[in-house]
C-alpha cells in the first residue's frame, strides 16, 4: 500500500482549542489562535504564515447546524493577515465554529464559546 503523498495534522491546546497548528507533511505550516475564547463582545484571531507560503485565508463563523453566522476573514493572503477581530456583540450565546480554509482546500474547523 502506497502512502499519501500529502497529508495533514492538526494540533492545538486548551479545552477548546483556542491555539491550533496546522501540519503538512511533518512541517508546521501555521498557527493560528483564537482569543479569548470563551468569548463575550469579541474575539480575535491572530493567523501566523510560519513559511511565507502566500495562501489565501478564507475564514466564516457558522453555528450548531452549519449555518453561516459571520464572513470573517473573506480570499486574503496570509502574508497580509495579523490579527483580525471578530464582533460578537449581536450573537446569541451558545457554541460556534471558526472555519479556516487554506488556498480552497486544507482546512481547520475551531470552537468558539459565546457567553453573554
Amino acid at each position: 500500500m502506497n502512502e499519501p503523498e500529502f497529508t495533514k495534522r492538526i494540533t492545538g491546546t486548551g479545552v477548546l482549542m483556542s491555539n491550533v497548528d496546522l501540519w503538512e507533511n511533518g512541517q508546521k505550516l501555521f498557527k493560528v489562535n483564537l482569543t479569548p475564547n470563551p468569548a463575550v463582545n469579541n474575539t480575535v484571531v491572530e493567523f501566523l504564515d510560519l513559511n511565507n507560503l502566500q495562501s489565501v485565508i478564507t475564514a466564516n463563523l457558522y453555528d450548531v447546524t452549519g449555518k453561516l453566522v459571520q464572513k470573517v476573514i473573506h480570499s486574503v493572503k496570509a502574508t497580509e493577515l495579523a490579527n483580525t477581530e471578530i464582533n460578537l456583540a449581536d450573537i446569541n450565546s451558545g457554541t460556534y465554529y471558526l472555519r479556516i480554509i487554506t488556498d480552497g482546500e486544507a482546512g481547520v474547523t475551531i470552537p468558539l464559546k459565546v457567553q453573554k
